[in-house]
């Protein structure tokens, strides 16, 4: 991905197509965060900040932020992560963007997690899950729903986290959407474990 990322920029450039330039940075910069690699991703977020303000492409400003915002988390800086959020949902607001909005709140809700903000978080994941729904976007609907089992997690709310789970299996189906999206498989299977070793451990406990 990289690789063919790295070329179609080059190609960009070389033709002067500034919009395919911005957004082949904005994927660099998507690329980065799903590989771990923040500061990575940041350099790419910046450069394509950059082409957005020359192009004065609002949306694409936005979208850079919410980039921003994710890298700053997983440099475990996540008050910058919110800050940044907040500034991509302003953008959002003021054009209607319903998919950058539903986007951003999840970011913004796991920003909030991290600084233990549980009511916060709670409203922002509720009004992603919404407005996902609302698109009719599964994949988006999925993700936040697993947002909200690392809230439950992290709030040692473990029975809601197993209701949760059995919810999501059985509204969509367990293996017909482990299938098609195996980077949320990923992340579920990474909180049943989460889940199996809290649990196995408060059971020690008692």
């Amino acid at each position: 991905a990289q690789t063919h990322h790295d070329q179609a920029s080059a190609i960009w450039e070389k033709m002067g197509d500034l919009y395919g330039l911005l957004y082949g940075l904005i994927n660099l910069g998507l690329l980065h965060n799903e590989m771990k690699q923040p500061d990575e991703a940041l350099i790419y977020l910046e450069q394509a900040f950059q082409q957005a303000e020359i192009g004065k492409e609002e949306i694409a400003i936005g979208k850079v932020y919410v980039n921003i915002g994710v890298a700053y988390r997983l440099k475990g800086v996540p008050a910058q992560a919110e800050e940044y959020g907040r500034r991509a949902e302003e953008i959002f607001r003021d054009h209607s963007h319903l998919h950058g909005l539903a986007e951003v709140w999840g970011n913004l809700g796991l920003a909030c997690v991290d600084q233990k903000k549980w009511a916060e978080a709670g409203s922002y994941l509720s009004a992603s899950l919404e407005t996902w729904r609302a698109l009719s976007n599964e994949y988006g609907e999925l993700k936040t729903l697993l947002y909200m089992i690392e809230v439950d997690l992290a709030q040692g709310n473990y029975a809601q986290a197993i209701v949760r789970i059995n919810d999501l299996d059985q509204r969509h189906g367990r293996d017909t959407w482990q299938k098609r999206y195996p980077q949320l498989t990923e992340l579920l299977n990474k909180h049943r474990r989460s889940l199996s070793e809290k649990t196995a451990g408060q059971a020690a406990a008692s």
